[in-house]
C-alpha cells in the first residue's frame, strides 16, 4: 500500500512524538555544558563537551523508554532522521580546529550546527517549534560568540539548554493538538 508524503509525516510525527525524547536529552546535555563551564577550566568543559555529546542518544533511549514513546518506529521517512544525526559526525573536526584558534568557539559553533539541523525536523515531523529552535539556537551562539565568548560554556550551555526545555514544552504542545485532532477524526 503506498501512503501520501503528507500521511508519512503525520504517522512519525505521531508515533516518535515528534521526537521530543532528543530534545529533552539536548536541554539536559547543554545544561550539562554550562555546568562543566561553571565548575571546570575551559580545556576540560570543552572535552567535556565533546564526548558528552556521546551520551545524547542513550539519554533519549532511557526517556523513550520511561515515557513510553516509541523512537524506534519505521516508515519511509524514518531513515532520513537517523541520517540527519549520522552526519553530524563529520563536524566533529571543526570543534577540535576552533578549540585551537579559540576555546570559547566550540559551544558557540555547536549551538549553531544543532540549531541548523533541526531545520530537517522541522520539514519531517512538520513542526513550527523545530524552525522556532533552529533561529533560536543559531542565533543565541551568534550573541553569544559576539558578546560572551569568554564564557561561552556557561553562557551558551545554559541558554541554549533553556531555549531547548521551551522546545519540550512546544513539542508538547503541538504532540496534544494533534491527539485532539486524531481523537475528534475518529469520533466521526
Amino acid at each position: 500500500m503506498n501512503k501520501s508524503l503528507e500521511s508519512l509525516h503525520a504517522e512519525v510525527a505521531t508515533e516518535c512524538s515528534r521526537g521530543v525524547t532528543f530534545i529533552l536529552a539536548a536541554s539536559i546535555y547543554w545544561t550539562g555544558v554550562g555546568v562543566a563551564g561553571a565548575w571546570l577550566p575551559p580545556n576540560t568543559a570543552f572535552i567535556a563537551s565533546v564526548w558528552g555529546t556521546g551520551l545524547l542518544f542513550p539519554l533519549s533511549l532511557i526517556i523513550a523508554k520511561l515515557s513510553g514513546i516509541n523512537i524506534f518506529f519505521k516508515n519511509a521517512l524514518t531513515p532520513l532522521g537517523v541520517w540527519a544525526n549520522i552526519f553530524q559526525v563529520f563536524f566533529f573536526p571543526i570543534f577540535y580546529l576552533s578549540a585551537k584558534e579559540n576555546i570559547g568557539y566550540p559551544p558557540v559553533i555547536m549551538g549553531v550546527l544543532a540549531g541548523a539541523h533541526f531545520v530537517f525536523y522541522h520539514w519531517l515531523y512538520r513542526s513550527r517549534t523545530y524552525l522556532i529552535l533552529t533561529f533560536a539556537l543559531v542565533i543565541n551562539s551568534y550573541l553569544t560568540a559576539l558578546f560572551f565568548l569568554d564564557n561561552a560554556y556557561v553562557v551558551g550551555g545554559f541558554s541554549n539548554g533553556i531555549l531547548l526545555m521551551l522546545g519540550v514544552g512546544g513539542l508538547v504542545l503541538e504532540n496534544r493538538a494533534s491527539e485532539k485532532i486524531n481523537h475528534q477524526i475518529q469520533l466521526q
